[in-house]
């Protein structure tokens, strides 16, 4: 005991001396780079403006509103029979598993919480849907990366359905091992609905989070990518999905398949920034962030592998 105590305070000390200098040398890389560094919060800005905000806060607010007034205990459907039979979770894991799946991040994360909070689901299935019922939206893959960057609806499917099937691969592997959920009972208390201004607050709050951490990682992203300019297309797609999507388009021509094998990784894993707001999401709830990443590493993975399996059996070329 008296090791460990001594290793962990080894660790704090090594931290206390590295991490100020390496801030001030960031500090002051910033300033040597303050043209190239505005430039990156801009197009941070300009994707939340265009992009994030418009597509996130009205789902936000609608999905609180429809969690507070679903009984999710009483769910009994063919799709929740399914995840119940498959995955051995809750019948509440299929209508959070759709509507992570459309809304996109951190909406399937948000959901899960929520139920968590109210009693519906356990800490370890709340965990477990967070990292797998929390996709990257279909509006944004088929639409914003798809036919806008690939200049394809048809790859932009094909993204979606692979990240949708890598999903579902991850719950079978990660099923609990039970042979049947259990069924919470719902605490009364917290089945009073949400109101509208509730709603609207807690949605405003959230989106404000995820823009800071947008234009935080569109900063960092963009600062390794110029100092490993070679290796921009890989490192960006653990940052940042969109900046990694529109790096990877633009090799499309050059590398055509390392291109796409990229945007699709990208999309599967949806990136540090993502995952820092599925993380607070998670902190709101009193749950774990202590497997997500890779959970989702092995999406972004599995997602690859199943845009490959997929492309054979419908070429894009």
């Amino acid at each position: 005991m008296t090791d460990m105590i001594k290793s962990a305070g080894k660790r704090t000390n090594i931290k206390s001396k590295l991490i100020p200098p390496l801030l001030l040398s960031t500090m002051i890389f910033l300033l040597l780079n303050a043209k190239e560094s505005a430039s990156d919060i801009r197009g941070g800005l300009s994707l939340v403006a265009h992009t994030v905000i418009p597509a996130l806060f009205p789902h936000l607010v609608l999905s609180d509103l429809l969690v507070s007034h679903i009984n999710f205990s009483s769910i009994n459907g063919r799709l929740s029979r399914a995840f119940t039979n498959i995955f051995k979770l809750p019948a509440a894991a299929a209508p959070i598993f759709l509507i992570g799946s459309i809304c996109g991040f951190p909406v399937g994360a948000r959901v899960a919480t929520d139920l968590y909070t109210r009693g519906i689901l356990t800490k370890s299935d709340a965990e477990l849907l967070s990292a797998y019922g929390n996709q990257t939206s279909p509006a944004f893959v088929i639409a914003g990366v798809g036919a806008a960057l690939f200049g394809s609806v048809k790859i932009g499917a094909l993204f979606f359905a692979s990240e949708i099937l890598a999903a579902l691969v991850c719950l079978l592997l990660f099923a609990p091992k039970r042979k049947k959920p259990t069924e919470t009972p719902i605490n009364e208390v917290s089945l009073h609905p949400t109101s509208f201004v509730e709603a609207v607050r807690r949605a405003s709050y959230s989106c404000l989070a995820i823009a800071g951490f947008i234009l935080f990682f569109s900063l960092v992203t963009g600062i390794i990518c110029r100092v490993f300019s070679s290796c921009s297309l890989l490192i960006s797609a653990f940052f940042e999905v969109t900046t990694a999507c529109r790096i990877a388009s633009l090799h499309l021509q050059s590398a055509h398949l390392l291109s796409l094998y990229t945007a699709a990784f990208a999309i599967g894993f949806g990136g540090l920034s993502a995952g820092m707001q599925t993380a607070l999401c998670l902190k709101e709830g009193g749950l774990s962030f202590r497997h997500y990443l890779s959970r989702k590493l092995l999406q972004g993975l599995l997602t690859l592998f199943c845009f490959f399996l997929l492309t054979i059996l419908f070429p894009i070329c």
